[in-house]
Order: C-alpha cells, then structure tokens, then sequence
C-alpha cells in the first residue's frame, strides 16, 4: 500500500516539475510574442507588431525579428525610452514595412544613446522605418532612428521633425561604426548640439560605403564637425548619390569644419553628391559649399548657395571645399556666393586652400573678403600648383587672377568649346549659351517627342536631342510623311484638339522645364465649288440651222482645301435628252489647276417649245452642285406682224400705241415683232417702219 502510495506521489510531483520548467520558460518569451500573437520571431517570420504597446515590448527581446502591420502612434508614451543601450544592443531586426510612426518624444538630455532604438549592433537591421514628427533632446549618440549603430544596417528609412544634443547628433543617426552602413535613407530634422553633427548622421565612422541619401533639415552647433549630411567622415566610409539641402550654421566663436554636405572628412571618396543649402561662420574657419575640410577624391559633386564667414582670423571657405589637405577634385563645380569680414581670408570660389589636385572643374559664384589675406574667384591659396582644365568667372565684379585657374567671360563658361578635353558625352551637359555646365546625374533634361494625332499613313519626326531648362527647341517638319484621310497637314500644335500657336518647320519655342509634346495639327478638308447661275441660252427659232443654237461656258473653281478628283458634269429631267454637255476640260482641281470649264448646248433640230434640264457637276468627296439650263424654240417672226396675220397693216402699228398708252399687253413674240429697229424700245420710229412697209416705202 505505501508502495502504491509512493508511486502515484512521484508522478505528481513530475508532472509539477514539468509544469513549473514551462512556465518559467515561458516567461523568457519576450512581451511582443506574447502580446501579437503573430509570428515566431525569426528573420522567415518575424513578430508582428500593430500597436504601440507591443513595440515597447520590442526591448524584451533584443535579438529577435519584427515587422510593423500597421502605424504606430507613440503619444501615450510622454517619454520614450531607447529600445538597446550600450549594455544591451538590439541585435535582431526591425522592418518598418512602410508604415509610419508618429508621437516619438525622447527628453533625456544628460543620456546617451538615445533614439527609437538607442544602441543597434552586430547583425542588428533597421529598414523601411518612416518617422515623422519626432521631438528629442538627448546629450551624446543622438538619432532620431537610431543613437548608436555598430556593424549593423539603417535602409530605405526616414524621419522628420526637431532635435538637440551634445555630441554625435544626426537627424536619423547619431553615430555609425566599423561596417555599419547606412543606405537608401533621408532626414528632415532640424538638429541642433555642439559637435559631430549631421542632418542626416552625427559621425560616420565605418568602413562600409554610403549611398544614397538625403537630409533637408537645418543643422546649427558650437563647435566642430557640422554638416548638412554628416557631421564627421570618418576612415574609410565613401559617400555616393547623396545630397543636402538644409542649411548649416556655426554660431559660435570656434565652429570649426562646417560643410554644405560634410563637415569634414578623412581621405574618404565623395562622388555624385552635391549640397544647395547656405553656411554660416561665425567666427570659425574651414568652411565649405560641400566639405568643411578633408581629403581624398571629390569626383562629380557639386555645391550652390552662400557661405558667410562674420569673423576670425584665416578662415579657409571655399564655395566646394574650405581646406583640401591631398587627393584630387575633378568633374566637380561650385556656384557659391562667398563673403567674410574676416581679419585675413583664404577664400576661394572653388577651394579656399589647396593641397591637392583640380582637375576639370569650374567656380561660378562671387568672392568678397574685407581683410587681408588670399582670396581667389577658382582657389585661395594653393600650396600644390596642380590645377589643370579649371575655370572662373572673369566677368564677375571684383575678381582678381592670381594664377589659378583660367579666366573666362561668362559667355565663354556657356560654351562647350571652351572646356577643352572635358568629357561631353557621359559627365557633363551644357545649355549652349544659356547656362553654365552641369553634370549629368543631376541635370534634369527633358525631351521633345512628335505624335501623329490620328495620322493613317506615314512616321513622326524623330528629335533625339536633350534639352536643359529653358532651352530653344526648333520645330522639325513632316519630314515622316504624316497622311490623314480627308485632312490637310497644317503643322504641330502642343493641344492634340489643336488650340493655341501652330509651330511650322523651322519655328522655336521655350521648352520651360517640362517634357514637349507636339500633336499634329489636322484641318478637315473641304471639298468646294464656287456659285453656278442658271443658264438661258439665246432664243432659237423654228427650223433654226444646225450650229447656230448658243453654246454656255460654264466656270467651275475650286474653293476647299481639298483637290477635286473625277470631276464631271451631268443632265438630268424630261428634257436632259435635248442638251448635250462637253467637258469638263480638267477632271481635277487643285493648287496648281484650281479652275476649269465645261460647255452646254441645245442639240439640233429641236422643234417649237421651251426646254428646260438639271446640269449637275459633282466630284470625289463632293456633293453634287446643281444648276438649270433653258433653251426656248420659237417660230419664225415677221417683223411688222404682230397680230399674225401675215401681212404688215396698220393694224400692227395701231398696236404700238395702244401698248405704249397701256390699252393692250403684248407678248415676248408680239414686242420683238414691233421692234423694228432691235433696240429693245417700242416708240413712234417703230410705227413709222410699219406703215413705211405697208405703203411700199420700205422693206421689212
């Protein structure tokens, strides 16, 4: 009995020891899992998360995977604090999927690492996280995204909204380093701190190259490393497709390393990138359009914007770079107005000073220094003597040739030819005589393309030519042979209904800053006739000879647009039998026939009566065009015998009085009887002839 006692107490205390070693297992499973209910937290099928609690929950499991289904208002959470630090890294991964989160507040101004996630390391992953509206105050590794990031990866991401720190301050990352890379990502974050510190990132300390960023932000700080895009270019990194447009202030007496892209850099490559935002000096030195100061290969980058320097003493500003220490800059450009009060200045439109290589590059912006020093419109100082192929303004106010660089008037800058040995065909583009080179990548370029607008035979022009803003396009014709059944070309129109200006061969217009389209321009063709009148031919008489009867011309003008083929003419009616038609000369009319003419006629031998047909002239496409013909047969009039009778009598011009006092009417037959002498006018001279026959005095 014991014995079975014993037993069945073994198996109940297993069964707890079971129990209790899965429930505390359990209570390993980070908060996430528990509170989705979705996904297993691996990299195949990460956690799911669609509110605010369950990503707070995310820093209960630091190496696990997630995957946002929705976004994610962090407001409830006052004052959010960093998923990782630098004791525990978040090592897993985040996939924002393209969702937003809104309501981000971090105020924790003596922390560090602070940001969505405070502290990213090893094969930790952020990507497609969208941040908008953040408002953070952090001290050191400050990010909007990310604090700290060591060997991990921040892509496709973004954040918008404000920020201030201390050191290593960057509008999505503080801080990246070894081969953390940061890819495909952009910032709108105005930042504010005293050193390393980016619109983009604070400092960027890894060897894994960068491209294709963005920051717009506005980046203002106290000390040193301040740039639109980076602050600090460590070792190694490379930048690639980037750009800033934010505008970078150093506001304190030694600010320091202040660029348009960079603050500064290491012997780094920088390469398709270019910064259009201003700087500002306040008392600092080494200022530029695009780097502060640094060295390396700049290649194809540009800046554009204003750089002022209040004060100091040897400030370097340069309008793409304020100090180069070594390599090269080539296929790169500034447009940078550059102004300083400075006690001495070492400016220059292209680099204040030079220890390195220019080659095939321009500087286009103004250079003003009130003090003493070196300034120049290409390079300040330039301890090398290497510049080759590089260009200035000579035409602008108050530059100065001193050696570096080649002089040219603004006119020659807008001409290829001048840029003897640049590369025309895959790096630069110019607007001949409208602007200054650009490079490639960054000029936008639009194209003009032909539309045949319902042609039915025929090809559009081809224009294969490139056009920069502004430029002059000139018309090409209809060198296609475009045909449209029952239209007429009449040129091209940027309407395809046809409204507005018609441009003919050889005409020009703006292309303004849009892709043209030019639609032909079709006018219906009208298939027209002018007016034809009736037609009374010359009375006959009975037993007329055959000839005699009248013949009608009849005119037929062409007064469409579209040429008339197989033009004829035709009689119809009871009497169409006894007209004949001959003609029409021309059976078609067009520019160079527009007119031709056919004939009408009695036929011989007609009898006694009054004949009457339908003339119709038609033609392809035409609608028939109608006129009347009449032709009167009457019998043979004795002049002087009107009552036929047969004899000349008194009688007869006894009938003249009468009609002439309004007794009688008479007849067409009975006036032309009358009418002795054919002029139309029955008066006493006709009497006269009357009675002269019937008394032998004359002959009818």
């Amino acid at each position: 009995m014991n014995e079975k006692i014993m037993k069945k107490l073994s198996v109940v205390i297993a069964v707890i020891f079971v129990t209790v070693t899965i429930l505390s297992s359990l209570a390993w499973l980070p908060s996430a899992v528990k509170a989705a209910g979705a996904g297993t937290g691996t990299a195949a099928d990460p956690y799911i998360i669609t509110t605010a609690t369950q990503l707070n929950n995310v820093r209960n499991g630091l190496s696990s995977y997630y995957k946002l289904g929705s976004d994610i208002n962090l407001s409830s959470y006052g004052n959010w604090i960093p998923i990782g630090n630098n004791n525990s890294n978040f090592r897993g991964g985040f996939d924002g999927n393209g969702y937003t989160i809104t309501g981000l507040t971090i105020i924790r101004p003596a922390e560090s690492y602070i940001g969505l996630f405070g502290y990213v390391s090893t094969v930790g992953q952020i990507r497609n996280v969208h941040l908008s509206g953040v408002n953070i105050i952090g001290y050191d590794y400050t990010g909007s995204l990310v604090g700290y990031i060591n060997y991990g990866k921040v892509e496709n991401s973004s954040a918008s909204g404000t920020m201030t720190g201390y050191r290593h301050v960057g509008g999505l990352v503080g801080k990246s380093e070894n081969s953390a890379v940061v890819n495909g990502s952009s910032a709108n974050v105005t930042v504010q701190g005293y050193a390393n510190l980016g619109g983009l990132i604070g400092q960027y300390a890894s060897w894994a190259p960068m491209t294709d960023n963005a920051a717009s932000g506005n980046v203002t700080g106290t000390g040193a490393n301040i740039g639109g895009l980076i602050g600090y270019l460590d070792w190694g990194g490379n930048v690639t497709n980037s750009h800033a447009s934010g505008d970078v202030r150093g506001t304190n007496n030694n600010s320091f390393y202040l660029g348009g892209l960079i603050g500064s850099s290491n012997s780094n490559l920088i390469e398709y990138s270019y910064a259009t935002g201003d700087v500002f000096s306040k008392d600092g030195t080494h200022v530029g359009g695009l780097l502060g100061a640094g060295g390396g290969i700049i290649e194809k980058s540009y800046a554009s914007g204003h750089i002022t320097v209040e004060g100091g003493s040897f400030p370097y500003a340069g309008g793409l770079v304020g100090r180069f220490y070594s390599g090269k800059i080539i296929n790169s450009y500034a447009n940078v107005q550059i102004t300083g009060n400075a006690t001495s200045t070492l400016f220059g439109g292209l680099v204040g000073s030079n220890s390195g290589e220019i080659k095939n590059s321009y500087a286009a912006g103004q250079v003003s220094g009130n003090g003493n020093g070196s300034n120049g419109p290409l390079v300040g100082m330039d301890g090398w003597k290497k510049v080759t192929g590089s260009y200035y303004n000579s035409d602008i106010a108050g530059q100065i040739d001193n050696g570096m660089g080649e002089p040219k008037t603004t006119a020659e800058l807008m001409s290829a030819a001048t840029f003897s040995g640049w590369d025309f065909n895959s790096v630069w583009l110019i607007n001949e005589g409208m602007e200054y080179p650009k490079l490639r990548p960054y000029v936008r370029s639009y194209t003009v393309t032909y539309e045949g607008n319902g042609s039915t035979t025929g090809g559009v022009p081809t224009d294969s030519s490139r056009y920069l803003d502004n430029s002059i396009v000139t018309v090409l014709g209809n060198d296609g042979g475009l045909v449209r059944d029952g239209y007429t070309f009449a040129g091209w129109s940027m309407d395809a209904a046809g409204n507005g200006a018609v441009y003919k061969a050889g005409d020009t217009f703006n292309i303004g800053t849009a892709n043209a389209k030019l639609y032909a321009k079709w006018t219906a063709l009208t298939y027209t006739i002018g007016t034809l009148g009736n037609q009374t031919l010359a009375g006959l008489t009975a037993g007329y000879a055959p000839g005699t009867q009248e013949t009608g011309t009849i005119t037929v003008t062409r007064t469409g647009t579209g040429d008339l083929t197989n033009l004829a003419a035709s009689l119809s009616g009871a009497d169409a039998g006894n007209f004949e038609i001959a003609g029409p000369a021309a059976t078609t009319l067009n520019d160079g026939t527009p007119a031709t003419t056919f004939t009408v006629k009695a036929i011989d031998g007609l009898p006694l009566g009054t004949y009457n047909a339908t003339v119709t002239v038609t033609a392809d496409h035409m609608a028939g065009k109608t006129f009347t013909v009449k032709q009167v047969v009457a019998k043979v009039i004795i002049k002087g015998d009107a009552n036929g009778d047969g004899l000349i009598t008194p009688a007869d011009a006894l009938m003249i009085t009468q009609y002439l006092t309004g007794k009688i009417t008479l007849t067409p037959e009975q006036f032309n009887a009358l009418d002795m002498n054919n002029d139309g006018v029955l008066n006493n001279t006709d009497v006269q002839k009357i009675m002269a026959i019937y008394l032998g005095g004359a002959k009818s």
